[in-house]
C-alpha cells in the first residue's frame, strides 16, 4: 500500500515453498528361523525415500545380492541367537531426515536328541522309551519313533510297548526330532538298542517226600531249562514268609500250627529263579504235613530175634520230628532201669546194669515236645517177655 499516494503502483513479490513428503521405511515383522537358514527380506520404503540400506546388529552375515536391495536374501552369522536388522533410508537431495525401521530375527540354535541308554529287558515285561531333546522349552517340538516292530511311526516323547513277548532278541528304535517354527528345524536322530532276555524255564518243582510229619525234613528240587543256568540265583520261601537264597535243591522242615481236630496241614513253598539278566521265573509246590503222634507198645520181647527187641515209641519214623525230653523206665520197686539220656533216647534193650532184666511189668514215663506245640507227657505199663 502507498498511504502517501506518492507511488501510483503497489510492489509485489512471490515465494515458492516446496513440501517434500516424509521418508518412510518398513523392515517387516519380527520372525524366527532355524540355525543355518536364510531369510528373504521384504523391506519397503515410501515418501521422499528413494533408496535404503540394511544394517545388521552383529557382524558376519551376508546380504545377497547386497545390503542396498530391499528384498535381499539375508544369512545370519553362526553362533548368534538373535539379530536386529535396521532398514535405513537414503535421501541426499532433500532436507528431510532419513527414516529407519528395525526387525528382530530370532535364531533357534541347533539341538540334539537322546533316545536314552541301551537296555536289557525280560521277555514279556513292558518297555518304555523316553527321548530328550535340547531345543528351548519355549519352541514347538516333535518326537517320532520308528522301528521294524512298529506298524507305523509313533509320535511322542515317550514310547510304550506293553507286550514284548514276541520281540526278537535284539530290537532297535530310532527317534527323529523336529523343533522350532513350523517344526522345520532339526530332523536329528538317535538310536536305542534293546536286548530282550528270556527267563529261565522251570520244568518242574517237586517235594521228596511230599508228606512228612511236622518237623521232618523234605527236599525240594527244581528242574530248569537250561539245567544249570549261568549266573542264575534261587530264592526259596514258605508262602507268606520271607525268602532265602539257596540253590536248585532246598531242604525244609515245616512246623505249621494245627487247628482243633486237624491232623494234616498243607504248606506251600515257592521258588523264584532269577536269571543273570534279572528275569524272574516262579513255581509253587505243596507239602502235606501230618500232625505227629506217639503210641507205645505194652509188650516187648528182647530175645535177640531182631523183632520187637527194643522198647520205643511207635511209629518209629515220627521220632525224627519229636523232641524227647525225658524217657524213663521203672521196675516195680521204682528203680530206674532205663534212662534215655544215656543212649540218646534210642530205646530200652531190656537190660539193667548190663544184665537182662527179668520178665515183669514195668512202668514208662516220656516227656516230649511236638514242633509248634507245648510239652506233653505219656506214661503206661510195659510187659517184658523173653
Amino acid at each position: 500500500a502507498d498511504p502517501s499516494n506518492v507511488c501510483t503502483t503497489a510492489a509485489t513479490d512471490e515465494l515458492i515453498l516446496t513440501v517434500n513428503p516424509k521418508a518412510e521405511a518398513n523392515a517387516g515383522p519380527d520372525t524366527t528361523i532355524c540355525a543355518g537358514e536364510s531369510i528373504q527380506l521384504q523391506g519397503e520404503i515410501g515418501g521422499s525415500a528413494t533408496s535404503a540400506t540394511w544394517l545388521a546388529s552383529v557382524p558376519g552375515g551376508t546380504f545377497n545380492p547386497n545390503a542396498n536391495t530391499l528384498n535381499a536374501l539375508y544369512t545370519p552369522p553362526a553362533g548368534f541367537v538373535s539379530v536386529a536388522l535396521t532398514l535405513l533410508t537414503n535421501d541426499p537431495d532433500g532436507p528431510c531426515p532419513a527414516a529407519a525401521d528395525t526387525m528382530i530375527i530370532t535364531i533357534v540354535p541347533p539341538a540334539t536328541v537322546d533316545a536314552g541308554p541301551d537296555q536289557t529287558i525280560c521277555r514279556g515285561s513292558p518297555l518304555t522309551l523316553s527321548a530328550t531333546g535340547t531345543a528351548p522349552v519355549s519352541t514347538d517340538q516333535l518326537y517320532t519313533w520308528t522301528s521294524t516292530i512298529l506298524n507305523q511311526p509313533q509320535n511322542g516323547r515317550l514310547l510304550n510297548i506293553s507286550n514284548t513277548g514276541s520281540l526278537a532278541p535284539q530290537v532297535s528304535f530310532v527317534v527323529t526330532y523336529h523343533y522350532g517354527p513350523d517344526l522345520r528345524c532339526g530332523g536329528v536322530t538317535d538310536t536305542v538298542r534293546i536286548t530282550v532276555a528270556d527267563p529261565v524255564i522251570i520244568d518242574s518243582l517237586n517235594a521228596v517226600p511230599y508228606e512228612v510229619f511236622a518237623g521232618q525234613e523234605a527236599t525240594l528240587n527244581v528242574v530248569t531249562t537250561p539245567a544249570t543256568p549261568a549266573g542264575a540265583m534261587y530264592f526259596w520261601r514258605e508262602v507268606g514268609k520271607d525268602s532265602v537264597m539257596g540253590n536248585a535243591m532246598f531242604r525244609v522242615s515245616p512246623t505249621p500250627t494245627f487247628g482243633p481236630g486237624q491232623e494234616r496241614v498243607t504248606v506251600a513253598y515257592e521258588v523264584i529263579v532269577k536269571s543273570a539278566e534279572g528275569c524272574l521265573s516262579t513255581r509253587r509246590v505243596e507239602v502235606v504235613v501230618i500232625k505227629p503222634f506217639l503210641d507205645f507198645p505194652n509188650v516187648f520181647t528182647p530175645n535177640g530175634d531182631g523183632k520187637n527187641d527194643v522198647f520205643l515209641p511207635v511209629p518209629e519214623d515220627v521220632l525224627s520230628s519229636i523232641e524227647i525230653l525225658d524217657f524213663l523206665v521203672y521196675n516195680r520197686w521204682g528203680q530206674v532201669v532205663y534212662d534215655g539220656r544215656k543212649n540218646n533216647n534210642e530205646g530200652w534193650d531190656g537190660t539193667h546194669n548190663g544184665s537182662p532184666a527179668p520178665n515183669d511189668v514195668y512202668v514208662y514215663r516220656v516227656r516230649y515236645r511236638v514242633p509248634g506245640q507245648e510239652i506233653q507227657d505219656a506214661k503206661g505199663d510195659l510187659t517184658l517177655i523173653r
